[in-house]
């Protein structure tokens, strides 16, 4: 009577987690494996990854031809790391159009690594890193600037 009710099931999750594994489209097969103690990214790393992940799925469907898709995130303190890589029929030459670029800008905004390919026989690879440092810096000075009594809007950096 006085109790919650719940499903556990995802409380292992991230918002990033649950959102990528609500990307779906019935030509793929999506697997998402996380690894290391996940922690919340900030709101643009994680819309990032996001949509690096739904434009990486469009193009494995579209150019690779690709059957399935392996999803890797990877938490460390430091850093997080996404792989990308799909079972498609990869490619000898890379033609870089707006799905790359894209994916290239979201990550050099952010400060991070991006890197592709294909060993032309099989399969597309994508590897992104972004520096978590920053964010956990940026919350020790969030916490220093309330202890010496700023209001949370008030602080610009």
């Amino acid at each position: 009577k006085n109790s919650m009710q719940g499903d556990a099931k995802h409380l292992n999750q991230t918002s990033l987690t649950k959102a990528i594994s609500s990307l779906k489209n019935p030509g793929i097969e999506l697997e998402l494996v996380s690894q290391g103690n996940m922690y919340e990214l900030d709101t643009a790393q994680t819309e990032a990854i996001f949509r690096i992940c739904q434009e990486a799925m469009t193009n494995s469907i579209k150019h690779g031809k690709a059957s399935k898709i392996n999803i890797f995130l990877r938490y460390y303190a430091e850093k997080t790391e996404l792989l990308i890589i799909d079972d498609g029929i990869g490619c000898k030459e890379i033609k870089k159009n707006y799905g790359l670029s894209g994916m290239e800008n979201r990550v050099n905004e952010l400060g991070g690594i991006i890197e592709y390919g294909s060993d032309g026989e099989k399969g597309f690879s994508i590897y992104v890193s972004l520096n978590t440092d920053k964010r956990i810096k940026n919350i020790d000075l969030f916490a220093n600037q309330i202890k010496k009594g700023k209001q949370p809007s008030q602080i610009t950096e």
